[in-house]
């Protein structure tokens, strides 16, 4: 994928009638190819509940463009059992269909997910929608524009993917957090509707309507019908920001990562071997963070390298007008004052510093949570479903990078174990490969910060009060020796050299605290003190052998705060475009 190395995934949900009677198969063909050119070199992954009719026609095409070598995995996601969801198929054909049809997936190792079996049948369903709401980045749906208010029904599914699960009462209870990302985000998430009539159905018009994207403003437990919402064939712009991001993560591969290999990159410990089992779900966050750590790390090198810069030339640009003002007013000092404001206006508008910087920043937040992710996962906090994992606790408030974010750690789930059962390591394990690391980064990060702050508060103080000992001394010389002004060093009068310190120490002071701001030290060095005092207490709180509910509810939270941090970043430099800190 790209480099060869790396590889990025866009996800699409599917639902769709079981008894469609014109269903346009071909259109799920188009748009999935549609979206394969938007993309540089992505895993497409199509979720399908294998159930009659329109799911197992979305199966079939995924089946043909994989043997046309196009970049596409079907993931079954069934709503139950295996054994359990067979009892669902109402003819002997129908069975035998979906039999050869798993067959296929386990022989070719494809995704085969059977979630657990709600007491209430339709709540089984009810759970398939939420699986496809959570995990995927855009829905297709083949539905007819009516609302049965069933649960799990193509309409429902339509209203929960919309509303990130806030329409339905029983989506909301307990996940405030998702009713509050709905109500952030200026956009729903895209679902493209192809109009499909249903057997069972009669229509007073079958005529059929376009297809394309589908938006409305939902209501609450309002019924839904397709003339409630507008249908367009452009691209929505969340869709247009998911595909700008995977594009990107691939340049971004082939220009910093080019002569690196993920092969040899350790993942969150160098204790990988210490936690077995988990298969595709475990090495899927162990490549990701790999991938998005290495990327932070090498942007980071060229954000500080244009700190630095932009210090510099600010340094040059005063020292050779002052140089001109006050010492040598030769006009060759006034044209490189010219010149070098120039070389560094036309620098920025073309390095776009502060794109880079927001790059840097959104892969230093996707990597720090797919480590949390990992950590969490290997201790048993989050299932194999995806129970309490970071992406449902993550509030974005629908800021774009937010979503992303949350849209890099969701496929996780989608990664069969391979065989392997997740033996969760105890809590000392992790303690010893997360928590005591952790605090000793912050530990060691909060002393380097405040170091450096008192150096550089010392120079800065110096900046202010040496100018004003020179004026100082600049007066009483005026007053009492008016001569001594006129000495001449190298043909320059003593007092032009006074002055021009006067006004060059001071910028040099404000460079040097603008480069400090721009670094965040001061900020970082309170927040690291703080993460730092936070888990010295709580590992006093949890002593060596806490219950395990107790310490997988703390964990939980010291996933949520280390990753906030980093939304933190994220939230105040889209909102603002402030200088990105470091960011750990």
């Amino acid at each position: 994928m790209g480099t060869g190395k790396y590889t990025r995934s866009f996800v699409i949900g599917f639902t769709g009638h079981r008894d469609a009677s014109n269903f346009d198969v071909g259109e799920v063909e188009r748009i999935i190819l549609k979206i394969n050119l938007e993309l540089s070199d992505a895993h497409i992954y199509v979720l399908t509940g294998l159930a009659e009719g329109a799911d197992k026609d979305v199966a079939r095409v995924c089946m043909s463009l994989r043997d046309r070598s196009v970049p596409i995995i079907p993931v079954a996601v069934l709503p139950m059992g295996r054994a359990e969801y067979e009892k669902d198929f109402t003819t002997k054909a129908a069975s035998e269909e979906h039999a050869e049809m798993l067959r296929y997936f386990d022989d070719q190792k494809l995704p085969v997910i059977s979630l657990d079996t709600a007491d209430i049948r339709d709540d089984s369903y009810g759970n398939l929608a939420d699986f496809i709401v959570e995990k995927s980045d855009m829905l297709v749906a083949a539905w007819d524009g009516l609302d049965p208010n069933k649960s799990g029904g193509t309409a429902d599914v339509i209203k929960r993917f919309s509303t990130e699960g806030a329409v339905n009462l029983k989506s909301l209870d307990g996940q405030v957090i998702d009713f509050a990302n709905y109500l952030h985000n200026s956009e729903s998430k895209p679902v493209y509707v192809i109009q499909t009539l249903r057997d069972s159905v009669e229509y007073e018009d079958e005529s059929v309507l376009n297809n394309g994207f589908f938006s409305w403003v939902p209501k609450w437990n309002s019924s839904l019908k397709i003339g409630d919402g507008v249908v367009s064939q452009s691209y929505p712009k969340r869709l247009i920001e998911k595909f700008e991001f995977i594009n990107q993560v691939g340049v971004d591969s082939e220009t910093f990562l080019r002569n690196d290999s993920i092969a040899n990159y350790p993942g969150p410990p160098e204790l990988i071997e210490s936690f077995p089992g988990g298969g595709g779900r475990v090495s899927y966050l162990l490549k990701q963070y790999s991938l998005y750590d290495r990327l932070a790390s090498a942007i980071q090198k060229p954000v500080h390298r244009h700190h630095r810069h932009v210090s510099v030339f600010t340094i040059v640009i005063a020292l050779s007008f002052l140089v001109y003002a006050k010492i040598a007013p030769h006009v060759g000092f006034l044209i490189a004052y010219v010149v070098l404001f120039g070389a560094a206006y036309a620098r920025h508008k073309i390095l776009d510093p502060n794109r880079l910087k927001t790059r840097y920043t959104l892969y230093r937040a996707i990597a720090e949570a797919l480590r949390v992710e990992y950590f969490l996962t290997v201790s048993g906090v989050v299932d194999d479903k995806g129970k309490d994992s970071l992406s449902k606790s993550l509030m974005t408030k629908g800021k774009v990078a937010g979503n992303i974010v949350r849209s890099v750690l969701q496929p996780a789930f989608l990664f069969p174990a391979e065989g392997k059962t997740l033996m969760p390591i105890g809590y000392l394990n992790l303690r010893a490969a997360w928590i005591d690391d952790q605090q000793r980064y912050y530990k060691g990060k909060s002393r380097d910060y405040h170091s450096q702050l008192h150096n550089a508060e010392r120079f800065i103080t110096a900046s202010i009060y040496i100018p004003i000992a020179l004026a100082a001394a600049l007066a009483v010389m005026y007053a009492m020796h008016s001569s001594l002004m006129y000495i001449e060093i190298f043909a320059v009068p003593l007092k032009n050299y006074m002055a021009f310190a006067v006004g060059f120490l001071p910028v040099i002071g404000a460079v040097l605290e603008i480069y400090t701001n721009a670094m965040a030290k001061k900020e970082l060095a309170s927040q690291y003190g703080i993460q730092f005092s936070y888990l010295k207490r709580l590992i006093e709180f949890l002593g060596d052998s806490p219950p395990e509910k107790q310490w997988h509810d703390a964990v939980k939270y010291v996933g949520e705060s280390l990753s906030a941090e980093h939304m933190l970043w994220l939230k105040t430099l889209e909102e603002k475009h402030i200088e990105v800190a470091h960011g750990g």
